[in-house]
């Protein structure tokens, strides 16, 4: 493999025990979670008959009808999480707006759900499922709550699917039947076949860990011919990262002085990657097949292997 390409693994879909559908549609909408449920329980039993009546209890249903009762419910997942290790791959059937989203034809503030308190409230499920929560908003505008994810903390969710504008019902309902029926029989969700929009927890930060590794695999010369060809070159420095960390480390309160050293030190053994991926991420496998993918990369790319004729193209993850 050429010097200037970095591949690491990565999924699409936690490993969830469960599916639940929180339908959010009034009673004049196509209930399209409600029907997804019915699809998901008729391929299960496709699939497995013998196995259908023991599977048959991790496909849920609850249609909720306003804020309060998402989040009695979401509070009821998140301790469900935690003493029972239940671990949902969680469908939200409801109408979306840039704001948020609503509950069936009501009106006032308890039709809406902000992006923010949505993250709030799937923030604290994925801290009890640890870190293995995939979440598909079934939408408009859902892709919207991404813009007010926070910069430097783990994520609410390992995986989030959802819709950058409108869509029309009938491709919604085809897209998540497809991502569910592939999450519960084989393990994955194909992006490609949905009009989906996905993040993660890697994408979200990738930027920063690319930088990381970059830092601990090159030497100046070399990380000054990558730049011109870096979509983003500020982002691939130490100092974008130390302003980074420096940030989030004031606001917690403590003190930064000698935080650039620090990270200088750090950078080139690998060893400021695993730490940053240690504190942006859950612990869980895909966590560890990441920082050996990293380790195995700094190892067999070390500073003076690198040439810089090599380097005529921009690096690829």
């Amino acid at each position: 493999m050429p010097a200037n390409i970095i591949r690491f693994r990565s999924s699409t879909v936690s490993n969830a025990n469960c599916i639940v559908t929180l339908e959010c549609l009034g009673a004049n909408d196509q209930k399209t979670g409600r029907k997804r449920t019915e699809d998901l329980c008729d391929a299960l039993m496709a699939e497995s008959p013998i196995e259908y009546c023991d599977k048959l209890g991790q496909i849920e249903y609850e249609q909720l009808n306003n804020k309060d009762q998402l989040i009695d419910y979401m509070q009821t997942l998140t301790i469900q999480a935690a003493t029972a290790n239940k671990i949902p791959l969680l469908f939200i059937d409801a109408h979306g707006s840039e704001s948020g989203l609503c509950f069936g034809s009501q009106t006032g503030i308890e039709s809406i759900i902000s992006w923010p308190e949505l993250i709030d409230l799937l923030g604290k499920l994925n801290h009890a499922c640890k870190g293995e929560l995939t979440v598909i908003c079934a939408a408009c505008h859902s892709y919207t709550l991404i813009e007010h994810l926070p910069s430097w903390k783990r994520l609410p969710f390992a995986f989030y699917y959802g819709y950058s504008g409108e869509v029309k019902t009938g491709s919604l309902a085809t897209d998540t039947v497809k991502a569910g029926k592939s999450a519960m029989l084989a393990g994955l969700i194909e992006i490609d076949k949905t009009a989906f929009s996905f993040h993660s927890e890697f994408i979200h930060y990738r930027n920063y860990i690319l930088a990381a590794v970059v830092l601990a695999t090159h030497t100046a010369e070399e990380r000054k011919l990558l730049y011109e060809n870096a979509y983003e070159p500020d982002e691939l420095s130490i100092r974008a990262i130390s302003q980074n960390i420096g940030r989030e480390v004031a606001r917690d309160g403590y003190r930064t002085a000698g935080l650039n050293k620090g990270i200088k030190s750090a950078s080139d053994s690998g060893s400021l990657a695993i730490v940053m991926i240690n504190q942006l991420m859950y612990r869980t496998e895909r966590r560890d097949i990441l920082m050996q993918d990293i380790l195995n990369h700094v190892k067999h790319h070390s500073k003076s292997s690198y040439h810089q004729a090599s380097w005529e193209n921009p690096l690829v993850l």
